[in-house]
């Protein structure tokens, strides 16, 4: 959690800049597992929400999954480790002209020749 002499360092940054509270990332995921695990409910965190590599480590060390909506994330996930248990469920709502089994099959085709 930030404190007031933080403020300080805050302004001398460039702007805009991104800060994330890890102590808080850390134990909210602490929270969602103890009670993922409770109700035997699985979870999964959205790649489209926000890729930087030290919050995909702290997601992914909780046991969470990766929702993925297109190939490059499924990518992504696998390559930073926070695929354990990969879901795939891309946006159908977008006409793409390619089906579900083929978008999956380039993600796996792709994927393989990394």
């Amino acid at each position: 959690m930030l404190e007031l002499k933080d403020f300080e360092k805050i302004e001398e940054l460039q702007t805009p800049f991104w800060y994330y509270d890890l102590d808080l990332l850390r134990r909210t995921a602490d929270e969602v597992a103890k009670l993922s695990q409770k109700y035997g409910i699985g979870v999964h965190y959205a790649l489209k929400a926000n890729i930087e590599p030290r919050i995909l480590q702290i997601i992914s060390g909780k046991g969470f999954g990766a929702d993925c909506v297109s190939g490059n994330e499924v990518i992504y996930a696998v390559e930073h480790g926070s695929a354990r248990k990969p879901s795939f469920s891309p946006a159908w709502a977008r006409p793409t002209g390619k089906s579900r089994a083929r978008l999956i099959w380039e993600s796996a085709v792709s994927m393989s020749s990394r």
